[in-house]
């Protein structure tokens, strides 16, 4: 008897699948035949690759799955299950997420503009949130009201566009929705919650079976009803399943479930805010709030098309990296001593696929508006007033760090917070007038010299050491912890006063990296003749002038110099590949199209270059830095 009773406990499981699969499968082919007469159906457009209508059905026929799993579950005893995804969970999401798919359907047949479609997803979030699926608390404090309704706001829109965004390709979405799924399996199972494994069962049944006629070649299409359910129904487990004891794990497990998604949606808005940007730098006509709100054909799914992928390898790739995502977010939540390794690995993971192939138009584009902005007038309130600001907050954290780190050796009889208040206005006030009389709030850093920023630290040092000297000749502290109380905030405060201002040249560095690196389709292979001073200011010319400049034509492979010396070094970035017979090698070779001259060259090696080149149909420019009288 008492196995007999374990193995209906057992049976429980397929049967929930089975019924979400089944209802899913005889709510395709119901809805087969209606879906032309309600306007239900995917017609061949420019931006998509199959060729004959697909009836738009898969969200409802998901839906209905979801729902008759769901009511099997909530009529019989299995409902008092132990799990976070209860009934009251169900009948929540059932509520959101018809909502969700209500909106999908009028944006299936009538094709919403952007900001109503928008609107809508907020809006049904909104009432997400008075049903209570809402963050509620985080790290055991409540959220303040506002601030709760703004972020489960947030946390849904991105949810469902994540997935209605990677819904382009056959099996794409509803793949990584199964991904993510079980991912969510293995979770409740560990954490032995039977209720919210049956309630995640009655939405993988579903998906499984419509994966089947999704996969390529596809038979039936998600649409945007289906894309937007499957997004709601992430966000909506994610939220109630961790809703009372919301953790900075609780909140990653599910980022990385979906994290494909996540990360294509992310790229995406991304790539599209700096496109807008770089329309209205150009001065063009088009619309940057249309190019935001539009679509594009450089998602994910595309881009491993353009590869080469079939549309078939191309969802399993994209499988693949989903299910390394889902594994690392398991290993998050099972190992909680890990949490800050296996985030930090996550990071460096995603950074590298991100930097090497996913997202090279984004880095692109980045290096573009960089530079863009760098030509952008600055105010003079930015200087007078941002840095000023800036240097006395770094000064206050500096001083507090030494004095934390100082603290066993210094001779206070107060406490540690008392002393710093104390010292801190002394310890601010002279490196400011330091600052001040050195001039460093009148020069622009994003054009200085190394010797500035030298100059910059020794402002800063020299006020430090004034600061020290005034503690040590009122408070009598002894020398020894003096001196290793100022070495201290020589690192600290001179590293953040510092290190601010190279942040310019460094993003103008690291643009020009991108702008090399990703912007060589179409470019004329040139080789600069000379390293010396003159090639250094047109490297840097080439690298941060204005975008359509003439200089922006160029893909520059190196550089050419007769000192033997240099050859095998690198020059801002460029090699200086060897002398006038390399270049020779070069031009005879064909692999070069433009040759730079910036040096001196003799008339007789000037016209043997010229020689050789006009006879492999190269060309000679010379780039002049010269003083002339305007006329």
């Amino acid at each position: 008897m008492t196995s007999a009773f374990a193995l209906v406990r057992l049976l429980k499981y397929p049967a929930v699948f089975a019924v979400s699969a089944a209802v899913c499968g005889l709510g395709l082919a119901l809805l087969r035949s209606a879906a032309d007469r309600c306007g239900l159906v995917d017609r061949p457009r420019e931006r998509h690759i199959h060729v004959k209508p697909m009836p738009k059905i898969g969200g409802l026929a998901i839906y209905a799955g979801f729902c008759g799993a769901a009511l099997l579950v909530m009529l019989n005893s299995w409902g008092g299950l132990k799990g976070s995804l209860d009934w009251r969970w169900a009948c929540n999401f059932i509520a959101v997420g018809g909502l969700y798919l209500l909106l999908g359907v009028v944006d299936d047949r009538l094709e919403l503009k952007p900001l109503k479609k928008l609107a809508g997803q907020i809006l049904i979030a909104a009432i997400a949130y008075l049903l209570d699926v809402r963050f509620g608390k985080f790290l055991g404090r409540p959220v303040p009201l506002g601030v709760d309704l703004v972020a489960t706001v947030v946390w849904f829109v991105a949810f469902v566009n994540a997935f209605n965004l990677i819904d382009g390709m056959d099996g794409v979405a509803t793949g990584l929705a199964i991904m993510g799924g079980l991912g969510l399996l293995i979770f409740f199972v560990f954490y032995r919650q039977p209720g919210s494994v049956l309630m995640v069962l009655a939405m993988l049944g579903a998906c499984v079976v419509f994966l089947r006629y999704n996969f390529h070649p596809a038979r039936y299409f998600l649409g945007d009803a289906g894309s937007m359910l499957l997004g709601s129904f992430f966000a909506t487990v994610a939220l109630g399943s961790a809703t009372k004891k919301m953790t900075v794990a609780s909140l990653a497990f599910p980022v990385l479930l979906v994290g494909v998604p996540l990360l294509d949606s992310g790229l995406a808005i991304w790539r599209r805010i700096l496109k807008a940007f770089l329309i209205k730098m150009r001065g063009s006509a088009a619309n940057g709030a249309a190019q935001v709100l539009g679509g594009d054909l450089e998602h994910l799914h595309h881009r491993l098309a353009e590869r080469g992928y079939s549309p078939r390898k191309v969802a399993l790739i994209l499988y693949g990296l989903s299910g390394l995502l889902v594994a690392l977010g398991l290993l998050v939540v099972a190992r909680h001593s890990w949490n800050v390794g296996l985030a930090f690995l996550s990071l460096i993971i995603l950074a590298y696929l991100l930097g090497n192939y996913l997202a090279t138009v984004e880095l692109g584009l980045s290096g573009d508006a960089i530079v863009a902005g760098m030509h952008l007038p600055v105010s003079n309130a930015f200087g007078t007033v941002f840095y000023p600001v800036f240097d006395c907050v770094a000064l206050a954290i500096g001083s507090g760090l030494a004095f934390i780190l100082a603290r066993p050796i210094l001779p206070m009889e107060v406490p540690l917070r008392v002393g710093w208040l104390f010292s801190t206005p002394i310890l601010i006030t002279f490196p400011l007038l330091f600052l001040f009389a050195g001039g460093a709030y009148r020069r622009l850093w994003s054009r200085a010299r190394v010797s500035e920023y030298a100059a910059l630290y020794v402002c800063v040092a020299a006020g430090c050491l004034a600061g020290v000297g005034v503690l040590v000749l009122f408070r009598g502290w002894p020398l020894y912890p003096a001196v290793l109380f100022a070495i201290l905030l020589l690192f600290f405060n001179g590293g953040m006063v510092v290190g601010i201002r190279t942040l310019p040249r460094l993003a103008m560095d690291l643009a020009g990296w991108n702008r090399r690196r990703h912007s060589r389709a179409g470019l004329r292979r040139a080789l600069v003749y000379g390293a010396g001073y003159k090639a250094t200011l047109l490297l840097r010319e080439m690298t941060f002038s204005k975008m359509d400049s003439g200089q922006d034509r160029f893909h520059l492979k190196g550089l050419i110099d007769d000192n033997p010396a240099a050859w095998g070094r690198i020059m801002h970035g460029y090699r200086i590949l060897g002398g006038f017979d390399y270049l020779c090698r070069a031009i005879e070779r064909q692999s070069v199209e433009d040759i730079i001259i910036a040096c001196s060259l003799v008339p007789e090696r000037l016209a043997r270059l010229k020689e050789k080149a006009a006879g492999k149909g190269v060309a000679v420019e010379r780039w002049h830095v010269v003083r002339e009288p305007v006329t």
